[in-house]
């Protein structure tokens, strides 16, 4: 089923992408993962380019390849590229349409099929019920569609925004899995800090301290990472005020 997996979602790629050759697949999935989930290396849900290079030539190509398969984190985010809830659900869904092919196989020549079965007028008399059926099953399919795209592949990922993280689809560019940081949206913000800002109380800080892209220290109200460097915050400390100018002991 990995093997199946990893067919389409290479076929996917094309398909949504315009990715013709190994390489360009092989990089589209390395940069979904390093720039829009930021996924690095080191991280045990990183995928290399060099690593799905040899997943393509291992599954797509045949080559005899030494290549771990991918993990779960993985295949399901393969499985949400691909329209599906998560692996389990590609699992169900994939088997389920095997299943009907095997009892319902198409005929290599068609047309000798059709000659052979005699017309069946029945469907005249029921066209009402059969229009109905019809929009029946078409809502549905259309709602389960929508779920999928709007709940199903948000998962546990938030995004930042000017000042605070709000919860965002993990496919969104720059989202960033909080299972991993265990962040609390809620009260984490950036703030401005002043000379009447209090820093402490009773000895413990009240404020996060850490720097950005460009070495500039800013301050948040709660524990988790700093939105651009994604380096993990430090309680304030009277050191860190005394050197920014904003504490005179």
């Amino acid at each position: 089923m990995v093997k199946q997996l990893i067919t389409d979602f290479f076929n996917e790629i094309e398909k949504k992408e315009i990715k013709k050759n190994k390489n360009s697949k092989a990089s589209f999935w390395h940069l979904e993962f390093q720039e829009n989930l930021n996924i690095n290396y080191g991280d045990e849900n990183h995928i290399g380019i060099r690593k799905a290079t040899r997943l393509y030539e291992k599954y797509i190509e045949e080559k005899e390849k030494s290549v771990k398969d991918p993990n779960k984190f993985q295949r399901n985010y393969m499985s949400k590229y691909l329209g599906h809830e998560d692996y389990d659900d590609y699992i169900k869904k994939t088997t389920d349409i095997s299943l009907e092919t095997e009892k319902n196989p198409v005929f290599e020549n068609a047309k000798t099929t059709i000659d052979r079965v005699t017309p069946i007028k029945w469907y005249k008399k029921d066209v009402n019920k059969l229009v109905v059926i019809a929009s029946t099953v078409f809502m549905l399919v259309l709602s389960i569609y929508t779920y999928q795209n709007n709940y199903s592949i948000k998962g546990n990922c938030i995004i930042w925004k000017t000042d605070h993280f709000e919860k965002s689809s993990c496919l969104a560019k720059k989202a960033i899995n909080n299972g991993k940081y265990a962040i609390n949206i809620e009260t984490f913000k950036r703030i401005t800090v002043t000379d009447s800002t209090i820093f402490f109380k009773k000895n413990i800080p009240l404020v996060w301290y850490g720097k950005n892209i460009k070495g500039e220290g800013e301050y948040f109200t709660d524990r988790g990472v700093h939105p651009e460097t994604l380096k993990r915050l430090n309680p304030i400390t009277r050191p860190i005020l005394n050197r920014e100018k904003l504490l005179n002991e």
